[in-house]
Formats: C-alpha cells, structure tokens, sequence
C-alpha cells in the first residue's frame, strides 16, 4: 500500500529479541567492568590532552613519535630495528641510493597507511614497494610522503629502517601484541600477514593469554587461525612486554614486538588499538576487570614514590631525532632510573 511495507509478526519479534540482547549488551558494558568502555574513555582522553598544549609533556603524547619510543625501548635493553638515516622533512631526503637493498622508510608520526613504505631496490635505480603495489623513482618516492605531510597524516622526521624479516621465510615477521594493564597481560594477539598483496593481503590471527594458552575466538571479527603458534621463549618475551608496560606507567597500553631472524625487536607502544575491537561478553568483562585493577596498582606505586609518567631506563642513551628538530628538546627533561624496583 503506497510503496510501505510492513513487517510480519515474525519479523517484528526477531527485530525485538536482537534489540533486547544489544541493550543487555551495551548494559552489562556501562554498568560492569569492560575492555570496550574504557578503550572508549581512554580515546576520549587522548583527544582531550592532544588539544591542549598544556599537557604537551603528558606521558600519552609522546607514545606516537616512533623514534621517541625507539629511545625508550633502548633504554631498557630492547633490541630495536636498525636505524639507517633520518631527515627533519621529506624534502631534507638527500638520497636513497646507499641504504641496503630492502629497507622501510616511516615518518616519525601519523598513519601506518600514509606514513610507512617498505621499499626494494631494483636494478635500474627504481623502487618497488613490497607488497608489490608501486614501482617508483626516488623523487615519486619523496613525493609519497610529501603528499601525506601536506595533509596532515604524515609528520615530524622521517627515517630509513631495516626490512625486519622473519626465520620461517615469511615475508612479514609474526607481530606479537601484548595488551597490558600495568605489568599484566590481558592478551597476546599473534598476527601474521602471508603475502603483501595490496589491500587484499591475507591476515591470519590467534589470541593467546599470559600463560601461553590458546584463548579461541574470543574475537569473532577476526580470521582465526588456532594453528599459529607463540615463540619458544614466549616466558623471555613476555617479560620484555611486562617491562616495557611497567615502565610506561600506564593503566593500558599495547606493547607491539616481533618475531625475526636475530630475536625479538621492538615494533611500537601503541595508546589505543584501533581495527576490530570486538570481543565475547565474558573476555571482554576480564579484560575490562584487569583495566580497572591496573589503575588501582599504579596509583598505589605513585603513593609509595613511583614517578608519574614514563621511567626511561639506563641501557643506552640514543638521540635519534635531528639536532635541530624542535620535538627532539621537548623530552629532554627525562625521569631515568634503575630498573629493579618500579619495573619489574
């Protein structure tokens, strides 16, 4: 009748069941304890300190800047990819020809998509992208990156690192993501990428917990693969993850490693995982749990001396930004102490 069309009773009492289910969802989620609710907080607040230059020296402003985290992971020991040249800008990039054969170029901030471009060189002097998607000259190259700084998705230096590869003749090593809450493993994802084939790269995952075992498909949003595996020296690994998270100071944050020829390299520290974030009622409640219990610790580690913000450790002092970089003074006021008490 004029084009309307009604739903049967049927229809109705499915659209009905599926509304009640998603408003217990999101309840149980508002009123208990939830991953989901307080990743939400936490963007929240990022957009909050991002905005205001008062908090320019808060401890969730710098995790961004790769090489600031570079830094910070070689400060307490951990093997981080081998850092061939940096440059202020794109423009500053005086040539491509001396790096080795395979190599990534990152800018220090902004997206994964815009700002990294894993390069191999060709004979002729061009360069392919590894997932085989671009053959450019080394002025389209400087061109990329221009192009995403212009737009404000690419920004701060920008550098040349080496091509991690991994044991097992996989092109990408295996990421390992650990979910911490202060010290504590919420997860481990283990994501491998089988070929870089544009956008149609094949991504497989598996979930694991602190103890190593293999949680399931507590994402359902995900490909699952129960076959993949955790490294050997998963408890040696997990250790560096429970360093690293101590030594943040954060509630939560995601500390990213991987698996390659020469052992474990650090990858990134990042604030608030995007993507697919989709879990079981009953994970998702544990995760949140484990949230809300970090906050209690480190609260209760301040009260008892612990320094706010990130302790840098006493390793290996590296200054990687220029010299005349204005991000490179910004966190030259850094807490440095001994490990042994605040983060382990």
């Amino acid at each position: 009748m004029n084009g309307i069309e009604f739903m049967t009773e049927e229809e109705l009492s499915r659209e009905l069941d599926n509304f009640k289910a998603s408003f217990k969802s999101v309840k149980r989620k508002l009123y208990h304890p939830s991953y989901t609710k307080e990743l939400e907080s936490l963007k929240q607040l990022i957009s909050v300190v991002g905005a205001d230059k008062t908090f320019v020296n808060h401890p969730l402003r710098g995790i961004p800047r790769k090489l600031r985290m570079y830094e910070f992971a070689a400060s307490h020991g951990v093997s981080i990819p081998k850092i061939f040249a940096v440059w202020s800008s794109p423009r500053k990039i005086e040539s491509l020809a001396n790096l080795p054969q395979k190599f990534v170029l990152k800018s220090d901030g902004g997206s994964s998509a815009r700002g990294v471009l894993a390069l191999k060189k060709e004979e002729d002097g061009m360069f392919l992208s590894m997932d085989g998607q671009m053959r450019l000259n080394e002025a389209e190259v400087i061109s990329f990156f221009s192009e995403a700084y212009s737009k404000g998705q690419a920004y701060g230096p920008i550098f040349a690192e080496e091509f991690l590869e991994q044991d097992n003749g996989e092109i990408i090593p295996d990421d390992l993501k650990f979910y911490m809450a202060y010290g504590e493993i919420m997860q481990v994802l283990v994501r491998r990428v089988d070929k870089l084939n544009g956008l149609d790269q094949s991504v497989r995952s598996a979930y694991f917990g602190e103890n190593g075992e293999n949680l399931g498909k507590v994402n359902p949003s995900v490909n699952i693969d129960e076959g993949l595996t955790l490294p050997d020296n998963f408890g040696e690994v997990s250790e560096t993850a429970r360093h690293l998270s101590k030594a943040m100071g954060l509630p939560f944050c995601r500390v990213d490693l991987y698996r390659v020829n020469r052992g474990i390299v650090f990858g990134e520290i990042t604030r608030a995982p995007g993507g697919t974030q989709t879990y079981i009622e009953e994970h998702n409640q544990a995760m949140g749990e484990q949230w809300l219990q970090a906050k209690a610790r480190l609260t209760m580690d301040q009260l008892e001396g612990r320094p706010t913000g990130l302790i840098w450790g006493q390793e290996k002092t590296l200054n990687l930004y220029p010299v005349a970089d204005e991000y490179s003074r910004v966190y030259r006021n850094m807490t440095s102490l001994p490990c042994r008490r605040w983060c382990y």
